[in-house]
């Protein structure tokens, strides 16, 4: 009894132990294992590669990320991830891009800028001179008459409603005297 239950004291810390595995990290030009190499699986830092380049990681993760200063750094989807990892040094990838350009949405707005400007029409409503409008062919227009009349009458009748108290205001503020009154 006393030995089964030493046996299992000792068992404990590899029963805690999660699964793990080895990978190497090697130089893609020399073909030599690259020491102090930094892997993170999931933003948890796992650990540097040992001069042998090899180190452990965990079974499950969704990413593994790594780098080191000199080699461009590689995210490795899980599926991906196998027991040997090349580096590429620095010297092949591009330091930093520069994108000269012009903004085309300034180009537009002058554009529209001077169509405006060539259209007389357009001009005219945008800067007008005085108040007031005359145009000649009004006084011989039958229908411009007729709209103009409507137009009369359209105004005077909002006139009224607008001078008119709403029925529900009206009770509105009879019910609200009454309750001040009492």
């Amino acid at each position: 009894m006393k030995s089964k239950l030493t046996l299992l004291l000792a068992l404990i810390p590899f029963l805690t132990l999660s699964a793990q595995r080895k990978v190497t990290v090697y130089n893609l030009d020399t073909n030599k294992p690259e020491p102090k190499v930094w892997l993170w699986a999931d933003t948890r830092k796992c650990d540097s590669t040992n001069y042998r380049g090899q180190t452990t990681i965990p079974e499950l993760f969704d990413t593994l990320i790594v780098s080191k200063r000199g080699f461009v750094a590689i995210k490795i989807p899980y599926k991906m991830v196998t027991d040997s990892i090349p580096l590429l040094p620095d010297a092949y990838g591009i330091g930093e891009v520069v994108i000269y350009g012009t903004d085309l949405s300034k180009k537009l707005q002058s554009k529209v800028d001077q169509w405006t400007k060539e259209e007389k029409t357009e001009m005219a409503l945008q800067h007008p001179i005085t108040g007031i409008g005359f145009d000649m062919s009004t006084l011989f227009s039958s229908r411009a008459r007729r709209q103009k009349k409507q137009l009369k009458k359209q105004r005077e009748a909002f006139r009224k409603l607008d001078a008119m108290q709403h029925p529900y205001m009206k009770f509105y503020e009879e019910a609200i005297a009454n309750k001040q009154g009492k």
